[in-house]
């Protein structure tokens, strides 16, 4: 990758998206350890054929508390950076966390619902970081599914470490409510209705399926959805 298209989007936005990548595996190392595990190299370094500043980098994990962990990089040089996480509990427990924050030229975008029963209690510490911010409610496709804990903001580039924040505490908050609570089980068949919605419904997935194939698209939904008992 030529590193003058990276200069050019954060000299633009101001925004460095690697060092948000980093942050991430840092919080989550923080409380969980991340084992490695394989995944086919057509989902782990993809590459658009119709669009080749198009890409797509996919790392899986399990942990202690976590059957499947896929954060992924997704970046269209010099023009889009972001990073996706979906950290889903073995056994089917709630609450499993879904997320995705990317930067554009002139705004930055930000998601961070949680799947299943609502487990977390008092989100005060995540309403003051996000003051002055307008949450919109979770997306349709999702909706079905979330618990209402969670938010969904777009914000000005300068403004992205404040909504990072707010994406690391909802993520923290998780990892500790796994640790130190009985929790409830998410719905199975309702995760297996919607499994397909990712890639046809939900913008990440729409972005994925125009950019990467339909092909492509389900098997990273069945990444994240598959399996599911």
């Amino acid at each position: 990758m030529n590193p003058s298209l990276w200069d050019r989007l954060r000299e633009r936005t101001g925004v460095d998206v690697g060092w948000i990548e980093r942050r991430v595996f840092e919080s989550m190392r923080g409380y969980i350890h991340l084992l490695d595990k394989p995944l086919p190299l057509s989902l782990s370094r993809a590459r658009s054929l119709r669009f080749p500043l198009w890409t797509c980098r996919t790392r899986l994990f399990e942990t202690e508390h976590h059957d499947r962990v896929v954060v992924s990089r997704v970046r269209a040089l010099p023009m889009i950076d972001g990073v996706t996480i979906s950290m889903r509990p073995r056994s089917g427990a709630a609450p499993w966390f879904l997320s995705d924050l990317f930067c554009f030229p002139a705004r930055v975008s930000a998601n961070a619902w949680m799947v299943g029963p609502a487990t977390l209690g008092d989100l005060g510490a995540l309403t003051d970081i996000l003051a002055g911010h307008e949450s919109l409610p979770a997306p349709d496709w999702l909706a079905p599914l979330a618990s209402g804990e969670g938010f969904s903001v777009r914000a000005r580039p300068a403004e992205a470490e404040t909504v990072f924040r707010a994406v690391r505490t909802l993520l923290v908050r998780t990892l500790v409510t796994l640790n130190t609570r009985s929790l409830p089980r998410v719905d199975g068949e309702k995760v297996r209705d919607h499994a397909r919605s990712l890639a046809e419904r939900a913008p990440f997935g729409k972005r994925l399926r125009r950019v990467f194939g339909r092909s492509f698209a389900m098997r990273y939904s069945e990444l994240l959805f598959g399996g599911f008992k």
